[in-house]
């Protein structure tokens, strides 16, 4: 009796210690460190939230009953999620392996939630039938405080400044249009466009903020307006009339400075009593040509020839050395010699876009433009109609974006004495020729060395990428190097497998942008191709499986592997990364 007594005992406290043991392990959390307040928007983006976890073949039966708890903790209390372990959703685990990713893994929460700014944990724990199925993983991550943007009001372009309108074309549409709020803000921006009346011996700015609006329209998601015909609005010949447009976010709140208003623009039918400069030249600025310097200093360097034309049809001289002072002239970050030299290049930001695509309104000095020649004080007063001025310069900067140059020369108009007129802005290209060695100077790979590294049967390692500049084509990774070391030979079973010794079984990319080119068989290699043509930005989290041949238990191990991450740009720049990782063990 009393050995049957002693082995009921033993099956009990062995199905006892059984119980304890967890039926689901390697739990991974993907989320970045700095994700969107909003849990509503973890499921797309760079705020892209998954889990990952594992069960074995012994287990998987039990672990296909059990259920999933994912919180969000605040020091110890419970910030986000409407779950318990009592009544948590159904974990569908289905196979040896399982992912839930984006919207999937965010359901699990049961709420849509607002973070304020501070430090979070969000937890996942499994259990079956009331009793933990597995450990509880947390990750740590942050709610910033919000940043305050200073967005850049919209630029009015068209009509630009001092147009005349013919009273013919003032019969056709007319298309108002003007540059977006910079930077984009993240809430939708209206603008609203506002036209007046402008008087005899006033100026548009000066009566913007009193006159009544003669014609007002709201435009959504657009940055032009196309009115049907201007004779609609009773404008007649020979006034003068002001236009520009103001940003406003759905509350109605300006958006930018100068209370997200647009300078004033002005316009005329038939003759005006606003003095215009006439724009009766025909002229071109042009590059030439441009050699690529060696670097200096971290700056790109590129001495480039270009010139500058009045052609034979033109009816006016180009004024291209103008020492005479203009009050309102635009200014010029490179004014050189005398008291109001406008000569001189300057520069304007460019995005790039197969093509390149200028941001209108937004002029800024993207590098700096240095040995000019010939001097600019010897250019001639004025440039004659079919003449060529011919000059060269160097230019440099910290960045090889696009740009492109305006080079400010005046009309030799009827109105050349007076203090207002308009400038005469011819634009050119800078296409940069090949610069070996150079191109991946400018961008940032952010891969740590450290990731999050676990081993059961498998090797698991999860780290975080962030990538800067953006336009990224194909996204891959290649186990370039792998080393596993046991204590012993005694602790390897006899295993021949090459599948079984470090190779790829599994590999998944936080952001959706990047969807998976494939299926992994045990290589050494995997590939994600972004679904936008014109390429994405990357910022989430690589998660690696890898094999590993069996080892006997209570047998210490080793294993060292590098990855090589290759980042191919829709430029067709490829730049990579070798990370080395390692890892010792205990297997249990």
């Amino acid at each position: 009796m009393k050995k049957i007594l002693t082995v009921l005992l033993l099956a009990l406290s062995m199905q006892l210690v059984a119980q304890n043991q967890p039926i689901i392990t390697g739990i991974v959390i993907n989320l970045p460190a700095f994700p969107d307040p909003n849990t509503a928007n973890w499921g797309t983006g760079t705020s892209v939230f998954t889990i990952q976890a594992s069960t074995s073949e012994r287990t998987l039966k039990e672990a296909m009953s059990s259920t999933i708890l994912v919180t969000i903790k605040k020091g110890e209390s419970k910030a986000c999620g409407t779950y318990t372990n009592q009544n948590a959703p159904a974990s569908s685990f289905n196979k040896l392996m399982m992912i839930w990713a984006g919207k999937n893994a965010v359901s699990l929460l049961g709420q849509e939630c607002s973070l304020t700014p501070g430090e979070y944990r969000l937890c996942v724990q499994f259990f079956l039938k009331g009793r933990q199925a597995s450990e509880e993983v947390c990750k740590i991550f942050t709610i910033k405080t919000p940043e305050t943007t200073s967005y850049q009001p919209p630029q009015a372009i068209a009509p630009a400044d001092g147009t005349v309108i013919s009273e013919a074309d003032a019969k056709k549409p007319v298309t108002f249009r003007w540059t977006p709020v910079t930077p984009k803000p993240r809430e939708e921006v209206s603008c609203k466009l506002r036209i007046f009346e402008v008087k005899q011996g006033q100026t548009a700015t000066a009566v913007v903020k009193s006159a009544a609006p003669i014609h007002e329209k709201e435009v959504k998601n657009q940055t032009q307006y196309i009115l049907p015909s201007l004779s609609q609005l009773t404008i007649a010949k020979g006034s003068s009339y002001g236009w520009y447009v103001q940003a406003v976010d759905p509350k109605g709140t300006p958006v930018g400075g100068n209370n997200g208003m647009s300078v004033p623009f002005a316009f005329s039918i038939g003759e005006t009593n606003i003095p215009v400069a006439k724009a009766g030249a025909n002229t071109e600025l042009k590059i030439d040509s441009a050699i690529c310097l060696p670097k200096m200093n971290g700056l790109f360097r590129y001495h480039i020839w270009a010139h500058y034309q009045n052609f034979s049809s033109s009816s006016n001289n180009i004024l291209v050395n103008d020492n005479q002072y203009f009050g309102g002239y635009p200014a010029n970050n490179n004014p050189g010699n005398g008291i109001n030299l406008r000569n001189n290049i300057r520069l304007k930001t460019g995005i790039y876009n197969n093509s390149l695509t200028i941001s209108d309104g937004i002029e800024a000095s993207t590098g700096t433009i240095t040995n000019i020649s010939p001097a600019a004080n010897t250019w001639p007063a004025l440039l004659n109609p079919g003449n060529v001025l011919s000059f060269q310069f160097d230019y440099s900067t910290a960045n090889n974006a696009p740009v492109q140059f305006i080079f400010y020369g005046l009309v030799d108009d009827s109105f050349k004495d007076k203090p207002n007129r308009n400038a005469r802005n011819e634009i050119a290209d800078l296409v940069y020729p090949p610069c070996p060695c150079t191109a991946c100077d400018t961008v940032q790979i952010n891969i740590p060395e450290q990731g999050t590294l676990s081993i059961d049967s498998t090797l698991w390692l999860q780290t975080p990428v962030n990538i800067y500049p953006g336009s990224i084509k194909t996204v891959k990774a290649q186990l370039v190097y792998f080393y596993y070391k046991p204590e012993s030979d005694d602790c390897v079973p006899c295993n021949r497998d090459s599948r079984d010794w470090g190779n790829f079984i599994g590999a998944t990319l936080s952001d959706n942008e990047f969807p998976l080119n494939g299926q992994l068989t045990h290589g050494h290699e995997v590939q994600w191709t972004a679904s936008n043509s014109g390429g994405a930005s990357l910022n989430g989290n690589f998660n690696f499986h890898i094999s590993l041949p069996p080892l006997v238990k209570c047998c210490k191990l080793e294993v060292r592997f590098c990855i090589r991450y290759l980042f191919e740009f829709t430029d067709c720049t490829v730049c990579d990364q070798v990370v080395c990782y390692s890892y010792s063990k205990t297997s249990k």
